[in-house]
């Protein structure tokens, strides 16, 4: 039996054997050495909150060391220590292990991290990889350690592992979920570039979280479409797509390495980037096959096709070197469109045909609004896919905000955990879902309504606990509030929170009521803030003035006596206004010279 063997038996007599021996001393936090730590990234706020419940309530729980050399080592309590160094505490307690092996002291830092606070999936596949290759634990005797099963630890940690170093960051830090990770893995067995080009948009949130797990193709093709020279290659590659040289050369040079490409290929890449716009390549089965073959693509089904991308730029760089010198110039009809048109004939017939269709169009869209006002502008009910296609954009829009307040409020949905003490008993504990997991659990409930109306009011429902629930059940960092749309008064927007409140007024505690009309700011003077741009403002300004001078004249016009008094003083038959006045004026002269 080899050392690993030892360390493993060892490992599996550990977690099934008794406490060993232990002591309590004091030491200074500079005498504690921190060789291995499992929690990979430091929470640097999450150790100021501890340091401050430290500094107010004590250190309840002293440090795990075991004693190396003429030193100690730390074992558990790598926060703990990071807060007291934080408020400069001279000794921290510490008890010391009796353990001499120090690979069952490293199962105990796992276990004892892992019984405090969850560990993130990044650091749990962390473990597992630690566990199996320094103490050659098998999957399942690893992930018994971890406390996880098998099954998850095998496809849905470990190839975590697989992802670039930025990219788990990212999933530790929770700006990625473990979902979008899993796909993620995919495109980094290709192009770890592109993976961490995806995983920046999702983390940004540019790309939707939902949007990328339901269609990965969909955020690839996006990354394939944008314009520039972006440092991982993505490229369509399906049977039959036709590319643009230049922009495909300008992609290939900007994602390979040019110092390594031949003198013959990096001149035919040269001309190719600055070669004419029209200039295009048709990728044949030949093509996809061999690019299969050297696994430079991803492929993802849709329906019975299937949607392939280039990632692999070494690949990428010796088939366009291949293919440039049967790339050509199409001369069709799309050629008109990419070049314009040259003689004077042609484009006349060009402009005449687009008006054609612009006329085609315009009748086209009329017929569209005629039918929608006649079919849906006046319904009394609300059918089912109505309701449907209005609860598909609120998910897609607001499905996280929605399943985060979803997860405080509903307690049936909540995840019950059974752990086994140190001391034999039994502990349940009942905790709220992952937000991923609350959003499955939220289309579930919204997938089962019978009605349209009572998807809707499902819906409604998950809105008003989203901008409704008391967050300070969570950690301030777990916190997340629904951000509604402002608009002007009379909008809908801006109608949005006065009925939120109606809702949420049936429902709510008092104190927590109130809590939300000034976090809506029902109650104050001012207006919500407008956010329409100042065109849109001043388009509706106008408007409303041209409406009201339209009002006062539809009002006067209805009253028979107010153009009488509106009208000019009649004069006499044949005589005009001016004589008139003269004659007014002859006449108060006269009256002022009277005796």
């Amino acid at each position: 039996m080899d050392s690993k063997d030892e360390a493993g038996a060892e490992a599996r007599l550990f977690m099934s054997k008794a406490e060993p021996r232990m002591e309590l001393i004091h030491l200074r936090p500079e005498e504690i050495e921190v060789r291995h730590n499992p929690r990979r990234l430091a929470d640097v706020a999450g150790i100021r909150r501890l340091a401050t419940s430290i500094a107010r309530l004590g250190l309840e729980q002293p440090l795990l060391v075991s004693r190396e050399g003429s030193g100690y080592a730390l074992v558990a309590g790598g926060r703990r220590l990071e807060a007291v160094r934080e408020l400069g505490w001279e000794e921290v307690p510490c008890v010391v292990l009796g353990d001499d092996d120090p690979n069952l002291r490293r199962i105990r830092a796992g276990s004892e991290n892992m019984a405090r606070s969850a560990m993130t999936a990044s650091e749990e596949a962390s473990e597992l990889a630690a566990y199996m290759d320094e103490l050659g634990l098998s999957v399942e005797e690893a992930a018994e350690a971890v406390g996880i099963s098998a099954e998850t630890a095998r496809e849905r940690r470990l190839p975590l592992l697989e992802l670039p170093k930025r990219v788990r960051s990212k999933v530790h830090t929770g700006e990625v979920g473990v979902d979008s990770a899993m796909r993620l893995v995919r495109i980094a067995r290709r192009s770890p570039k592109l993976a961490r080009e995806i995983a920046e948009r999702l983390a940004c949130g540019a790309l939707e979280r939902r949007a990328f797990c339901a269609d990965p193709a969909a955020a690839l093709a996006v990354v394939a479409a944008e314009e520039g020279e972006p440092e991982a290659l993505c490229v369509p590659f399906s049977e039959g797509t036709r590319l643009e040289v230049a922009e495909t050369a300008r992609r290939v040079w900007a994602a390979c390495d040019a110092e390594a490409l031949d003198a013959d290929t990096a001149e035919k890449l040269r001309e190719a980037r600055f070669g004419p716009a029209n200039r295009l390549i048709e990728v044949t089965v030949t093509d996809v096959t061999a690019a299969q073959g050297a696994g430079a693509l991803l492929s993802y089904r849709r329906g019975p096709a299937t949607v392939d991308f280039l990632v692999d730029p070494a690949y990428g760089t010796e088939w366009l070197g291949e293919a440039l010198s049967r790339a050509r110039s199409l001369d069709d009809e799309e050629a008109p469109e990419r070049e314009g048109v040259a003689d004077g004939e042609a484009a006349e017939a060009e402009r005449t045909r687009r008006k054609r269709e612009a006329a085609q169009a315009t009748a086209d869209n009329e017929l569209i609004g005629d039918g929608l006002a006649l079919e849906l502008d006046h319904q009394r009910e609300v059918p089912r896919p109505v309701a449907e296609l209005i609860a598909g954009l609120v998910v897609d829009a607001y499905g996280s905000q929605l399943a985060h307040g979803a997860r405080l409020v509903r307690r049936r949905w909540w995840r019950r955990e059974v752990k086994e003490m140190r001391s034999g008993a039994i502990r349940s504990v009942e905790r709220p879902l992952e937000v991923d997991e609350a959003r499955e659990r939220l289309e579930e409930h919204l997938a089962k309504a019978e009605t349209g109306a009572e998807l809707i009011g499902r819906l409604a429902a998950h809105a008003v606990a989203a901008a409704s629930c008391d967050q300070r059940a969570l950690a301030p960092s777990a916190r997340r509030r629904i951000v509604l749309p402002y608009g002007a008064e009379g909008t809908v927007a801006g109608r949005m929170a006065g009925a939120l409140a109606e809702l949420a007024g049936r429902v709510l505690p008092r104190r927590r009521y109130e809590a939300l009309r000034s976090e809506l700011a029902l109650d104050e003077a001012k207006p919500l803030r407008d956010r329409r741009s100042a065109r849109q403002i001043e388009r509706s300004a106008r408007k409303r003035t041209a409406e009201e001078a339209e009002r006062r004249a539809a009002e006067e016009a209805e009253r028979p006596w107010g153009s009488l008094l509106d009208r000019e003083p009649k004069t006499a038959v044949g005589g005009s206004a001016e004589e008139a006045s003269a004659e007014e004026a002859s006449a108060e002269e006269a009256s002022d010279g009277s005796p």
